[in-house]
């Protein structure tokens, strides 16, 4: 076997603890499980994810009515306000989802999501027009 160092939340520790117990298993053993289940499940058929997305378009409703108008406002609140461990779940959401797709593309104003990206495209508005630079 080979030792390898991992970084988890304090949730997730806590509860691998608690299954390791309830178990009578290591904690190690437990994660070398999750990570053979993880690798052997690969990458879902394309039309499956597609689907899976198809289905909850439309299903969340919400008071605001502006959504559409200010969902970059929104979405900045949101992702703005994240605590350490909510942060780690989103970086843990980049990283699954470039092992799930060849590409994906990501609008952000948070400069902590610069770490979770390959590529990096600054578009800024210069008089009126759009200039774009490749980082």
């Amino acid at each position: 076997m080979i030792r390898t160092q991992i970084q988890i939340t304090e949730k997730q520790a806590q509860m691998l603890k608690e299954m390791s117990l309830k178990n009578h298993e290591s904690v190690a053993s437990l994660i070398r499980k999750a990570v053979d289940q993880f690798l052997m499940a690969g990458k879902p058929d394309r039309s499956v994810l597609y689907r899976q997305a198809s289905a909850i378009v439309g299903k969340y409703t919400s008071e605001q009515t502006d959504v559409s108008i200010e969902h970059d406002r929104y979405l900045d609140e949101g992702f703005g306000s994240l605590d350490s461990d909510n942060f780690n779940s989103l970086y843990l959401l980049f990283d699954y989802l470039k092992n799930q797709f060849d590409f994906i593309v990501t609008i952000s104003h948070i400069d902590k999501t610069r770490d979770m990206v390959d590529q990096i495209i600054d578009i800024t508005k210069v008089g009126g027009f759009s200039s774009i630079r490749y980082l």
